[in-house]
Parts: C-alpha cells; structure tokens; sequence
C-alpha cells in the first residue's frame, strides 16, 4: 500500500460554501424578523405583534384601533414572508460566491503545492545525479533511480507488485543447477530426501553425496537399502583427494553409446573441505551440465550463506533456495537473501516475511528523504512506499517447534514459495 499527500476534494467546497449560506441566510432571517418585529410594536403596541386586541370577538364592531392593529399585524406577516424570501435569496447566493471564492482558493493553493512539488522533485533528481556520478555499482544506481521514481510518483501509478507467484513443491523444469540454503535445523536434508523421492518418481537416477557420518538416529537423515539402478549414495569424506573426485566424475561419462536416464547429483556440502567442496561442483558441471540440452541436474546444500555464491560463470547456479528455518539468524538470511533479486524493495519485503510479517519500506527511498529538513523531508516521507506483509508461511518440523516454508528462485529471476513436506521428521525416501 502506497501512501501519498491528499490533495484538496471536491466536498471541501461543497461544505465550505453550506456553512457560508447557511451564515447568512441565519443573519439575514435574524436581521428581517426583528426589524418587522420591532416597527410593528413601534406603530401598533404589543398587540399590533400578536394581532389580537380587546374588540376581537366576533361580532362586535371592529374599531379604528382595531383596525390598525389588524393592519400592522398583517403588513408584519406580509414583511416576514418576504424576508423568508429574501434569507434564502441571500444564502443562495452567499452560496454560490463562497463556493467560487473557495475554489479559487484552492485551485491557488494547488497551483502553489505544484509549483513547490516540481521544485522538490527538480532537487531530487540533481542530488540523485549528483549522487550517481560518485558511485559507478549498476545495481545501486538502478534501486535509487527507481527509488526516487516512487518517491516522486503522486499518482501512485507505480505499485509494488506481489512477491511470489503460485506456490509449489516441485523444482522448475528448466533448473539444472540449484543451490540450496538454510541455517541448522531448517530442514536442507529433509528437503533433499523429499526431491529425491520427486526425482525418481520421474525416472531419473540419483546421486547422492553426502557425509558418512551424519546418521544420528533420525529417520531423515538415513537412505535405506534401495535399487542401486535408481539411486547411488556416496560418502563425501571419501571425496577429499583429487583422484576420487576424478573418478566419481568419470562415472557420469555417457560416451558408452548406451541410452542413461537423466541424472540428478545432490550433494550436501559436509565432510568435504572447502576447497574440495569447490572443485568437486566444478567438476559436476562440467561433466553433467555441459551440454545444453540435456535434462541432468545438480543440487548442492551449502551450510554458509556465501558458499559456492561467486563460482565463475560457466559454473553458477541458475536456481536459488533458501530455508529460512526458525527466526533467530537474520545476518545469514539477509546475506543469502541478496542472491534472490537485486531490487531492494522486493529484498526488504522478503526479510519482513522471514522476520514475522510488518511493514516494509525502502531504504533507498530513506536515503533520499534525509537529504531534506523541513516542509520537503515531511512531503517526501508522506510519499514513502510502505508494504504490508504478512508473515512467511510455516509448517510443524515436528511436536516441539514449527520452521518456515522455503523461497525459490527461478532461472527466470521470479520468486515462488517453496512447499516443504509436513511434518518433516516423519519423512522418508520412498522405494
């Protein structure tokens, strides 16, 4: 919702110009019966005012006094009809010269609050010019121009539009390479065992790498015995030497002149060092993503929220997930966040679900209210962009606390809730 200075409705005239009739039909009413009031008690005494005197009862001769007194009576009666008139003549057009005057108050006043809005905007756009040639960053220079088009749009034709698209629970169909997110306990592994379930249903084989000694108990973390045709589970620990990543790689060689289901590799970063982790990924793009066309898919689990995030680029991830888990890490959340979408709106909006829900604003649009005091920080302020957001959607992780669900990036760059499978200490990996 985008609030805006109120400009001058139309019932204002209106009501301004009923109160101004409305004066002087009173005084006018006030003025006409107390003079006719007070010359007819002037001419025929107190009874002229009532119209009745001793010879009023009938038949009796009317006298000349009589006669007078029924005379002024009448003329009385004659003179408050006609200022009946006149008051509503009066206010009528009292009225009408009010509603005039009125608007031609106010179309000043506009004309001024214009003129003062165009100066304020022409000083906005040569600070924010000013502010441009210091700093060359793309991605800064395009928030604070949209910023300053918000900021300066009274028409509130600019509106931020909502943040995801349908939610799901599959991975898109043009993801190849994923990245996936999530402070302890958000439920990555969970996650994993849930796509592997979606990617054998639709017969791909998968690969699945992750540490030797992460079994602790749970049933989420455990891969039953299953048909090694469909999965294959490997130990990372045993990946920390050049050769059996080397060697783990050359298993996805296709060369063999024999028909392979599409692959999906996930791999959950523990066990492996980080300079091994990095070589291991490079490797798995090379040798199930290069080429183009084929339907192969990697997923990686990271625990930190910069992990993999500046491979070169033959090697990024075209897909984005983050498992914001419970609230308590927005350092982490903010930094993996940033890989979701370079508008800063959209970014303060997704940390406001992922904090428990609230208003958003635009720091950048902040930024460009500081630069003024005065009656022009007020009228920018008024402007500020302000989104309601309601919390992020959570699900039961299991008896004792509840975690968010997931948000995904496409590689079209649009945004969508990820569904997580409920509750996900009862999950397993289905034959």
């Amino acid at each position: 919702m985008t609030t805006h200075l109120p400009g001058a409705p139309a019932p204002t005239v209106a009501r301004f110009a009923v109160r101004a009739g409305l004066r002087a039909a009173i005084i006018t009413a006030t003025a006409t019966l107390a003079t006719a009031v007070s010359f007819t008690y002037l001419v025929g005494g107190p009874n002229a005012v009532t119209g009745r005197s001793r010879a009023d009862a009938w038949p009796y001769p009317w006298s000349t006094d009589h006669l007078l007194i029924q005379s002024t009576h009448t003329a009385m009666l004659i003179l408050i009809g006609w200022s009946l008139i006149a008051t509503a003549t009066v206010g009528l057009a009292t009225a009408c010269i009010a509603a005039a005057g009125r608007r031609a108050q106010l179309h000043a006043l506009n004309a001024e609050h214009r003129s003062q809005q165009r100066a304020v905007e022409s000083t906005v756009w040569k600070l924010v010019a000013q502010t441009l040639s210091d700093n060359t960053d793309a991605t800064y220079r395009i928030n604070l121009v949209d910023a300053a088009s918000r900021l300066l749009d009274t028409n509130a034709a600019i509106q931020p539009s909502p943040l995801f698209g349908e939610a799901t629970d599959h991975l898109p169909t043009q993801s190849r390479a994923v990245r996936i997110y999530g402070p302890p306990g958000a439920g990555k592994t969970s996650y994993a065992h849930h796509l592997a379930t979606q990617e054998r249903a639709e017969r791909r084989h998968v690969t699945v790498i992750r540490p030797g000694d992460t079994a602790s108990g749970w049933c989420e973390y455990e891969y039953p015995a299953a048909d090694h045709t469909t999965i294959t589970v490997v130990n990372s620990e045993w990946l920390n030497t050049q050769a059996a990543r080397r060697a783990l790689t050359t298993r996805f060689d296709r060369n063999d002149g024999r028909a392979h289901p599409a692959e999906t590799v996930i791999v959950e970063s523990g066990g492996l060092e980080p300079e091994n982790l990095r070589d291991l990924i490079s490797r798995l793009f090379d040798a199930i993503l290069a080429e183009p066309n084929n339907e192969n898919r990697l997923v990686v689990l990271v625990d930190g929220p910069n992990d993999l995030s500046d491979m070169p680029a033959p090697h990024r991830f075209d897909t984005e997930i983050l498992l914001p888990g419970t609230p308590g890490h927005p350092a982490a959340l903010r930094a993996a966040l940033e890989r979701f979408s370079t508008d800063e709106l959209t970014l303060e909006r997704l940390q406001t679900r992922i904090n428990g829900g609230g208003v958003a604003s635009s720091r950048f649009e902040r930024q460009i209210c500081d630069w003024f005091t005065g009656p022009a920080h007020d009228y920018l302020r008024q402007h500020m962009t302000r989104v309601s957001e309601e919390p992020h959607t959570s699900i039961i992780a299991d008896e004792h606390r509840l975690i968010q669900r997931g948000i995904l990036r496409r590689p079209d760059g649009r945004l969508a809730e990820l569904v997580l499978p409920e509750p996900l200490s009862d999950l397993h990996l289905q034959h």
